[in-house]
């Protein structure tokens, strides 16, 4: 699916995982790239687990050891990182085939699924959508969704970028400024540890 914009700005999309898979924006110059890392055939997005371009759920990020306690009671979840549950575990979003659906304007596509209770160890059934938009200067992605039972949702959108357009360039002369004072620390397996670790020191 393409979804496009004046200037020759346009972004491409597939159903499966309702994922971008290209987006084509100008630099300072006016010269169109494409910023966002991924294949070149839908095939090797299923054989791949990058998560490239995906729409990530029912949980994005990890849960160690895949458990958690909920209302109560101890919920186990699918574990697909070694130990630990990771973006919604071996059959999540990502590995869905969305339904999709044009703006009337062309310039939104709006893919949308479902989660059955218990699927992935999750509780509580999912209706969910994925909206891609373009804007006066920016593109925006709304995840939203709703539950019939109480439930944990983190949804993400997960592109890889490389803002100078050539994917055989590293991005390591990028530069990225956060304004904070703290960081969540993680541990080895990148579970969150707990501690809100001050900036100061810190590379």
């Amino acid at each position: 699916y393409t979804v496009t914009r004046d200037g020759g700005i346009r972004a491409r999309l597939i159903d499966f995982g309702a994922r971008l898979v290209e987006l084509h924006v100008p630099d300072r110059a006016g010269t169109l790239a494409d910023i966002v890392l991924g294949f070149d055939e839908s095939s090797s997005y299923a054989a791949s687990d990058a998560y490239f371009g995906a729409t990530c759920g029912r949980y994005g990020n990890r849960i160690a050891r895949g458990s958690f306690d909920f209302h109560g009671r101890q919920v186990q979840v699918d574990c697909n990182e070694g130990p630990n549950h990771q973006h919604g575990g071996r059959e999540g979003f990502d590995r869905k085939v969305w339904t999709a659906s044009y703006d009337p304007a062309g310039t939104a596509i709006r893919f949308e699924t479902t989660s059955a209770d218990g699927e992935m160890g999750f509780p509580g059934a999912l209706e969910i959508s994925t909206t891609y938009e373009f804007e006066v200067d920016a593109m925006r992605v709304t995840m939203e969704c709703r539950t019939d039972a109480p439930t944990i949702v983190n949804i993400v959108h997960h592109s890889y970028w490389n803002l100078g357009g050539d994917p055989a360039k590293s991005i390591n002369d990028h530069e990225l400024t956060l304004y904070a004072d703290r960081f969540l620390a993680t541990n080895a397996g990148l579970i969150p540890t707990g501690e809100p670790a001050p900036v100061n020191g810190t590379p």
